[in-house]
């Protein structure tokens, strides 16, 4: 059973979309992450690589950085929050060079190593902390 006060927020979470969100990049990234290691034998359908990493990098980097801000303001687990600020500024990093760069923006871009494993790890860690983000308010 939804909860709702007066300003229409869910109460006990942020918000389902965070959860959507964190559970998406969640799963983008521990899933391949998982399969380079050989922990699993099952892979996704596709995977994202090139411009659609990047720009899904960048939403989860930007929406996980609006959540650990609004994480260090509203409640008592300011750790939690500061620690998304880290892992959100790394993540918007790795998704917005490549994809200035493809705009032809800025003439500069990641190298090829840091696309692969450590995009799915920041993946990885975006959707555990805006997950946990979506509960804590």
């Amino acid at each position: 059973m939804l909860v709702i006060n007066k300003k229409g927020d869910w109460e006990g979470g942020k918000s389902f979309f965070t959860l959507l969100i964190g559970l998406i990049m969640g799963a983008f990234g521990i899933i391949p992450l998982l399969k380079n290691l050989n922990v699993i034998a099952f892979d996704l359908p596709f995977t994202l690589t090139g411009i659609v990493l990047s720009i899904l990098l960048t939403i989860g980097g930007i929406w996980l950085f609006i959540s650990g801000c609004m994480e260090i303001a509203g409640t008592s687990t300011e750790a939690i929050g500061y620690i998304s600020l880290i892992i959100a500024l790394l993540v918007i990093f790795v998704g917005a060079v490549p994809l200035l760069n493809t705009l032809g923006l800025i003439s500069f871009t990641m190298p090829s190593i840091l696309l692969a494993m450590p995009s799915n790890i920041l993946l990885t860690l975006a959707g555990i902390f805006l997950i946990l983000d979506s509960f804590l308010f």
